[in-house]
């Protein structure tokens, strides 16, 4: 059917052009055309410019033209940051070469086969337990695992940062030689971090402010607790340790210094008289007969 419609296209082509007088060049490609279709290069980029228009849209995955049939690749967010889909939807060439797109879209999901070259039959199958196509899902399984194993490697390099590993499974359905081709990009090097002098020369005015201002305070508490600390009766610390010391530390000198209560040298103080009586009392005047009597 689609045979048919490729020559009635060609042939009402065709007319035209001769209706026109434009043959020579023209007749060669469209018998080119008409008979094999356009290039595999030049199909995809007539796709890619009608494709644009849909949501999401990345880029062209595969072309299947015997069936008529595109895959392509979208995003689900904003800036390439969403989940990664693959969509299938059906087209149709022209006469003038113009693609369209027909039916809705399908979102499908990549599903990779390998085939070995030459099966090797396993230990199993030798001693005629299993046949060799019931090994070869295990050989797949191993093949699939391996590529998710170099697509986390890519994703935790950084090369497909836009991606997690959710996207894995969506991921593998890559074919082999962009697999390749996203393992030979360089690791990007990450930016190494600014120093507060760089941050402060791009930081706006106000966080200049609030900085200059906290650096002030600063400098204020640390020549307060310098004075403290020399004034001290028993400062130990020279003037080196003291520009040496951090502020934490002046601080917990300081405060150990205000908590130890200093002790009074009470060697040479008299003892206290005994009590007798009121203070205002007068003592009694000594019994000068008896004094007398005691001389004879």
């Amino acid at each position: 059917m689609k045979i048919l419609e490729r020559v009635r296209d060609f042939l009402r082509t065709l007319s035209e052009s001769v209706e026109k007088g434009e043959v020579g060049r023209s007749l060669v490609r469209l018998l080119a055309d008409s008979a094999l279709g356009p290039s595999d290069v030049d199909l995809r980029v007539k796709l890619d410019e009608v494709l644009r228009a849909e949501p999401g849209f990345l880029s062209v995955d595969s072309l299947f033209p015997e069936d008529g049939v595109v895959i392509y690749a979208v995003t689900t967010g904003a800036d390439d940051l969403g989940a990664l889909l693959f969509m299938q939807r059906s087209y149709a060439i022209g006469g003038d070469g113009t693609v369209s797109l027909s039916g809705p879209a399908v979102e499908v999901r990549p599903v990779t086969r390998f085939e070995p070259v030459k099966a090797e039959p396993t230990v199993a199958a030798a001693a005629g337990h299993v046949s060799d196509s019931e090994s070869t899902p295990a050989v797949e399984e191993t093949t699939l695992a391996d590529k998710k194993a170099r697509i986390r490697a890519l994703i935790a390099s950084g090369r497909l940062c836009h991606f997690v590993e959710s996207d894995i499974e969506v991921l593998a359905g890559m074919s082999e030689e962009r697999l390749a081709a996203l393992e030979a990009l360089p690791v990007p090097v990450p930016p190494k971090p600014k120093t507060p002098e760089e941050f402060l020369e791009e930081a706006p005015d106000v966080i200049k402010q609030i900085v200059a201002d906290h650096r002030a305070a600063q400098e204020k508490r640390r020549e307060e607790l310098l004075t403290s600390v020399r004034a001290l009766n028993q400062n130990v610390y020279s003037e080196q340790d003291l520009q040496s010391m951090e502020t934490s530390a002046l601080e917990k000198v300081v405060r150990l210094a205000a908590s130890i209560k200093p002790t009074v040298d009470q060697s040479g103080r008299a003892l206290p008289r005994a009590a007798s009586g009121s203070d205002n009392e007068v003592p009694d005047a000594p019994r000068l007969v008896d004094v007398s009597r005691a001389k004879k």
